[in-house]
């Protein structure tokens, strides 16, 4: 990971966002740029953006990263546009490894629907997106999401290159769901065979554990199976771990969809309270 665009627009969230990827930022040793987005027909001149509210507010941001991070180096830079669309070109033009967004707390009626800026950029970006809450901006501790499929496993693929390189400790974690009439007890005992074809995939990836990784054990094994409902299985995962970053597949594309729809990654976005990280399918 060599470049983090982090987008900003000033909000509690958001200065959470930067915080977060300035802390990944040294631990990767990547070149980090604060973007900022304003809207169509804000005055570009120079001698206009001087008395513009966003520079003030730039200026402000510039200090604050300054004072709690003195080691680290990065840039700022100004779009003019939609958000969600400039966000996306900015990145993709400047070969980002990574986009940072401020993720928002909703209420539960904002909440049956994603149109937010955040949700825009997911449904466009071919580049990994993190979306920061606010109040959690730690970077220690992976949690990989997978699903069992062949195109899933790219998420424990990511999650294995960022634990190394960023020296964080890594695991991962697949959901057997309950089938109707089936004997609950029986899922502690009992992995289904997508489960069992999962840990040998990864056994091969990984198959000195975590010393090939080069993060520090957290005394569990590498892959947990649970059984129940996925994003119930996964929210309770990441607090009994305390793990900071969920990395989970998302799919491009479509209108904003409801959060209660079939989209387990939609609804994780809302209910973990961790970072998230979505890499692209």
């Amino acid at each position: 990971m060599d470049h983090i665009v982090a987008a900003v627009d000033y909000s509690e969230s958001s200065y959470e966002a930067a915080r977060a990827a300035a802390q990944l930022s040294l631990r990767m040793g990547a070149d980090l740029t604060l973007l900022s987005v304003l809207p169509d027909g804000h005055p570009t001149v120079p001698g206009l953006m001087e008395s513009s509210p966003s520079l003030g507010m730039q200026e402000r941001l510039h200090s604050t990263i300054v004072t709690e991070f003195p080691k680290l180096h990065f840039k700022m830079a100004m779009a003019c546009g939609l958000p969600p669309i400039e966000i996306g070109r900015f990145a993709e033009s400047r070969q980002a490894d990574l986009v940072v967004l401020g993720r928002k707390s909703r209420s539960r009626a904002d909440r049956l629907f994603l149109g937010d800026t955040a949700d825009a950029v997911l449904r466009r970006s071919r580049i990994p997106c993190m979306l920061v809450p606010v109040g959690r901006t730690g970077v220690s501790h992976v949690l990989a999401s997978l699903d069992g499929t062949d195109r899933g496993f790219m998420v424990f693929e990511y999650a294995a290159e960022l634990a190394s390189h960023a020296l964080m400790t890594l695991n991962a974690l697949t959901v057997d769901p309950i089938w109707p009439g089936e004997t609950v007890s029986l899922g502690g005992d009992v992995k289904s065979g997508r489960a069992e074809r999962l840990s040998e995939r990864i056994q091969q990836r990984v198959p000195h554990g975590r010393r090939g990784l080069g993060v520090a054990a957290c005394g569990t094994d590498l892959l947990q199976v649970r059984r129940g409902d996925t994003v119930t299985e996964i929210a309770a995962a990441i607090t009994e771990l305390n793990a900071d970053i969920l990395v989970i597949g998302f799919h491009r594309g479509g209108p904003a969809m409801m959060v209660n729809g079939e989209s387990v990654s939609r609804q994780l976005l809302h209910v973990v309270p961790s970072i998230v990280i979505t890499v692209p399918l």
